[in-house]
């Protein structure tokens, strides 16, 4: 009887082991993604893993059960248990990478976050267990210290490592180029090796002399080398986050420098009008003084007529976004380009000013210089802007230069024939789009080159429109 509750108690303790060591990986793997960068459904992976983590729990608890009480030996019970284990990571791995689309490009990278933070779990378990009572670790491959330890440590950090991941996979994954994916998955793998070395270091010094000593000395070197890849991953994600500041400040200078060039161009048409209207009113004091009211009604008639076309130039309600393009509306007609607009929107948006003028100063930049490079006799830019129920519409449609191949040069886009493309001020551009929780895109269809901008309106600001 009582070997029977016995082995009960090891499988049972075994079971809780595997789960408190698996569990973990699944609930984060997933945790940085949305939904469109997963070829099935967050809910129906989450339900999978589960299942299948419970089940290799439940089985391999069952034949350490069998392995430990037939043979009572602990090495052997414990070898098993790895291999199980490795097993289950090699099936787990290849369904997770299989579950991502091909578009994904942190897939490496969070998987070694979320082996990285098992390992350190691992770490913490050995340290700490190697100093309890011997009648709490005489167990193998889980013995009721490392099932404590699993507990409270995944208890302690599994919540924060999972909000970790989510603001990261929101806010840092989508900002990193490819070159500095590569550099910290790199990194990641070559931290993980060491880890792993010096994990099997410890294993054969523990083996050769274990003494209360020699124990407290490995404990002090696995925790500097949890302390060191943690150091790492801060130093690299805080390098992450001076590297968007520095972005977004570059990008309101460059909206400061579009709002300089806008207001001096205003500056120089009020001072334009100014001078006209001295010699208007001169003209019209001189045409009275001398009678001559039938020349005087010509130039009244002339005068109101130039004045309404002065009026027409306001391209919209809104005072924000009028300014803005008013002023790109100005040089594209200084150059000849024909401008469309279908414009319907509110009088009043809480965007930031500094927000809408680098987006639409770049997209109205690019507009221009495409229309000057174009091989059209009469080149034109369309401008839509629509409120479509709690988001804002923008698209620019500008004609290509016909025939041209598809290249980049400075990083402007020219030409694409096909596909998606990225090009001059599309990283700041992006940046203010996924600041309002939108998106951007750009593509080519019938030789017009299009730029579509969806942003969600603050709900302060649609609440009670």
């Amino acid at each position: 009887m009582g070997e029977s509750n016995g082995s009960q108690f090891y499988i049972c303790l075994q079971f809780v082991g595997f789960m408190l060591q698996m569990f973990p990986a699944v609930i984060l793997l997933f945790a940085p993604y949305r939904q469109e960068q997963m070829r099935v459904s967050r809910k129906r992976l989450l339900t999978v893993f589960g299942i299948s983590t419970t089940g290799v729990s439940v089985l391999g608890a069952l034949f350490l059960g069998h392995i430990y009480w037939e043979s009572g030996n602990d090495l052997q019970a414990r070898i098993c248990g790895n291999l199980i284990f490795f097993v289950y990571l090699l099936i787990g791995s290849a369904a997770y990478f299989l579950s991502l689309r091909r578009s994904t490009k942190t897939g490496v990278l969070t998987y070694m976050l979320v082996l990285q933070y098992e390992v350190a779990m691992y770490i913490i378990a050995e340290m700490l267990v190697k100093h309890f009572p011997a009648a709490f670790r005489a167990q193998m491959p889980y013995s009721v210290g490392d099932v404590f330890v699993y507990a409270a440590g995944a208890g302690l950090t599994l919540p924060a490592v999972y909000h970790f991941l989510v603001r990261v996979g929101k806010e840092r994954f989508r900002s990193v180029n490819s070159k500095g994916m590569f550099l910290i998955t790199g990194s990641s793998v070559i931290m993980l090796a060491a880890t792993v070395c010096s994990l099997q270091m410890e294993v054969i010094i523990d083996a050769a002399q274990a003494n209360g000593e020699i124990n407290l000395f490995l404990s002090i070197w696995l925790g500097c080398m949890v302390i060191i890849s943690f150091l790492a991953y801060f130093i690299y994600f805080r390098c992450l986050r001076i590297e968007e500041e520095k972005a977004d400040i570059n990008m309101r200078l460059a909206a400061e420098e579009m709002q300089y060039k806008a207001l001096a161009e205003k500056i120089n048409e009020d001072r334009r009008m100014s001078h006209n209207m001295r010699h208007h009113f001169r003209m019209l004091t001189t045409l009275a003084d001398q009678h001559h009211y039938a020349e005087l009604q010509d130039y009244l008639k002339k005068y109101t007529k130039e004045w309404e076309e002065i009026s027409k130039r306001n391209v919209c309600v809104n005072p924000m976004f009028n300014s803005i393009l008013a002023y790109y509306f100005s040089r594209a007609e200084a150059e000849g380009i024909e401008i469309e607009t279908d414009i319907k929107i509110r009088e009043f948006y809480s965007f930031d000013i500094t927000d809408m003028t680098v987006l639409l100063g770049n997209a109205m930049e690019n507009a221009l210089e495409a229309c000057e490079t174009s091989e059209r006799s009469k080149p034109f830019i369309r401008v839509m802007m629509k409120q479509i129920i709690k988001a804002l519409l923008f698209q620019i449609e500008k004609k290509k230069k016909n025939g041209s191949a598809p290249g980049r040069e400075g990083g402007r886009v020219y030409s694409t024939k096909q596909g998606r493309s990225r090009g001059y001020g599309i990283s700041s551009m992006d940046m203010i789009a996924r600041k309002y929780q939108g998106s951007l895109e750009y593509w080519q269809e019938e030789g017009q080159f299009v730029l579509r901008v969806v942003l969600n309106i603050p709900e302060s600001v649609t609440e009670g429109s």
